[in-house]
This record gives C-alpha cells, sequence and structure tokens, in this order.
C-alpha cells in the first residue's frame, strides 16, 4: 500500500477500520514470569516487544483494550535482584499463555503465598492457557496431590503446558543465562519423556486421572512440551 493510499485509510467504514487493526494486533504470545519469594516478576529476556499498531490512535487503542489487559510487574534481573521500576505488558487471557518459568530465589513457585499472590492477578482469573516449567513443578513437590487444589485458583484454565527442556534453577544456580528472545512451545523433539523420574508422563496421567475422578473441576488439557527461547533449543553443554 502506498502512502498516498493510506492517507484514506479514515474514510473506511468503521466496520472495515475495526478490521485492519485487529490484523495488526499480535497473535498469541507466551508471557514468562517467576517467583521471588515475595512477588511475581518479569523476566526481560523473554519479554514480548510492544505492539505498535495498539497505539497508533484512539480507535485501535480502544480495541486493544478490549482483549489485552494491562498487567505491570516488577521485572527481573537474577536470584534477588530487580531492574527499576514497575514495567508493564499486556496479555490476552483468551489466547496468550502465562509461563511459569524457572528461578534460583530459592522459593518454591507452589508455595500457598505464591499461588495466592498469582491468583490475585486480576488476569489470572480469565487465563486460558498457562505453562509450568517442569522442575519448578516437580521439585516443588505438587506431586504429592495438591493439584486440584492449585487448579481451583485459575477456574477458565483450557490447556496447560508441562514445558521441558528449557533452562532450569540448575543451570541458573551455576551462572547460565536464559536466551534473549521470545518464548515458543513445540512439539517434544530433544526431550526425553522419561527423564527426571518420568515426571512428564506422570503429571499428564495425573492430570487425567482428576479428569476423569472430578469432572465437575474441568480439570484443563494437559501437554508437554519443549521450550524455544529466540527460536532456538537452550544449550545444555
Amino acid at each position: 500500500m502506498t502512502c498516498d493510499a493510506f492517507q484514506l485509510f479514515p474514510l473506511l467504514p468503521p466496520e472495515i477500520r475495526l478490521k485492519v487493526w485487529s490484523f495488526a494486533f499480535p497473535g498469541p504470545r507466551v508471557l514468562e514470569i517467576v517467583w521471588s519469594g515475595t512477588v511475581w516478576a518479569y523476566t526481560p529476556e523473554s519479554r514480548p516487544p510492544p505492539n505498535f499498531a495498539s497505539f497508533a490512535n484512539r480507535e485501535a487503542n480502544s480495541l486493544f483494550l478490549e482483549k489485552w489487559s494491562r498487567l505491570e510487574l516488577l521485572q527481573w534481573s537474577g536470584a534477588l535482584k530487580y531492574r527499576p521500576g514497575q514495567i508493564v505488558s499486556y496479555f490476552n487471557p483468551e489466547i496468550d499463555t502465562l509461563y511459569i518459568g524457572p528461578t534460583n530465589a530459592g522459593h518454591s513457585s507452589l508455595e500457598p503465598r505464591a499461588i495466592n499472590a498469582l491468583a490475585e492477578i486480576p488476569i489470572t482469573q480469565s487465563l486460558q492457557h498457562m505453562a509450568f516449567e517442569i522442575r519448578e513443578w516437580y521439585n516443588d513437590g505438587l506431586l504429592s496431590g495438591g493439584e486440584l487444589d492449585f487448579l481451583s485458583h485459575f477456574p477458565k484454565l483450557e490447556s496447560f503446558i508441562i514445558a521441558g527442556y528449557d533452562i532450569d534453577w540448575i543451570l541458573l544456580s551455576r551462572g547460565s543465562k536464559r536466551t534473549k528472545g521470545e518464548i515458543q512451545f513445540v512439539n517434544p523433539t530433544k526431550m526425553n519423556m522419561k527423564n527426571d523420574a518420568g515426571v512428564a508422563p506422570q503429571m499428564l496421567k495425573i492430570l487425567a486421572d482428576l479428569s476423569r475422578s472430578h469432572p465437575e473441576a474441568k480439570i484443563p488439557h494437559a501437554t508437554a512440551k519443549e521450550v524455544l527461547r529466540g527460536g532456538k533449543h537452550v544449550d545444555y553443554e
């Protein structure tokens, strides 16, 4: 489209203008957060870039805010460290995935304080897609039977991803850094589904059993995926 043609955009019928804006908005994205022991915080390395079309004018912004909610958190910079100031991201709970990422802060992402704080973030009550780094889930002992209670905090969940082959707290403790770039979840290619004492299939079985035994609870569909950061697997070498 040429500049001369584009300047006629305001003369288009409202229905077409709104369609144009909606096509310019982002598709499904992954927002990674970590538990510090006191607050949930963004990881700056994987935070999605802003979508400039959403702030092009008032009409675009108004349409954008019908689906995307403002989410303001601190920015995580490493164990017990924050970058200054609150950071704002925009999250669409219908299509975006909230990823509970790995941390070496020394606090469980599944401790009651963490779960309650997560449930108090307004968007989580309409959240439909969640992912959990496999060691954050497994090492913190949720396999002991707290799955149903955990999921009850997020009543709209439809899908739940067990995320493997990502950087984990062990690598972070050894000085490894998160690769910069947005996160994607892909079908397993490197991830050994029998690793970590069979935790991935064990978790999938537990959630499937819960779905059968508690049909009223609306257990989300669970899958195991691998993590790509910036389009690449984590380097374990």
